[in-house]
């Protein structure tokens, strides 16, 4: 969101950073390409690009990314790097299910995190090659219909963690899974949240609200 908010030219390129690794070999990508390659791959190396490439550079990102955090009403969350990779980043469930209900209001991000893959353009010794990314989703968004937004991510001490938005019959709901022994396990939760106690929920929400006697 923040990369979004500072600048629409998707053309302009970049150097990749070479704080973090990443699958794109070294050189020079649009930003739009970055956008896919961070989105849909998780790249680490374009979150360190984009917050290389920000106004007053890396602290001023993060910055940022923490001064919106607390503007959203994230109160348990602190970023320490823009990719999410340091142990001193964290947060809770209720904070990234507002953080994935903002980020569902951008449309470039709806429509470029639930893309199953996308191509980006290399370059290396004088030759051309589009190289092709898988999403880091791709099992849910093959599996689980109506992703509006999707994100996975992975730490040693977080383990395996994803945030959804998505739609069933005609209700939004935000699903957050932190923590997960593996990416199966991962998979299972979700699903199990979505197919087993949705339907409790809305249920609830079309309850007439009871009141109590003055």
């Amino acid at each position: 969101m923040i990369v979004i908010d500072q600048d629409w030219n998707w053309e302009r390129r970049l150097r990749l950073s070479r704080l973090a690794g990443s699958r794109l070999p070294p050189g020079t990508y649009t930003r739009r390409e970055l956008l896919h390659a961070l989105l849909v791959n998780s790249d680490n190396a374009a979150a360190e690009t984009f917050a290389a490439d920000y106004p007053g550079g890396r602290s001023a990102f993060l910055h940022t990314m923490n001064q919106r955090a607390w503007n959203l009403g994230m109160y348990s969350t602190q970023f320490q790097d823009p990719s999410g990779l340091s142990s001193g980043n964290v947060s809770n469930a209720g904070d990234l299910g507002t953080l994935i209900r903002a980020a569902g209001g951008y449309s470039i991000i709806r429509d470029i995190s639930i893309q199953p893959h996308v191509a980006v353009e290399t370059h290396s010794r004088k030759r051309t090659r589009m190289m092709e990314l898988n999403n880091t989703n791709g099992r849910a968004l093959g599996m689980i219909n109506n992703i509006q937004v999707s994100k996975t991510g992975f730490t040693n001490p977080a383990g395996f963690c994803m945030a959804l938005q998505v739609e069933q019959q005609g209700e939004v709901y935000l699903v957050v899974v932190l923590g997960a022994k593996n990416s199966a396990k991962r998979l299972d939760l979700v699903k199990n949240l979505l197919y087993n106690h949705t339907a409790e929920i809305a249920d609830t929400r079309h309850q007439p609200k009871k009141h109590r006697p003055k």
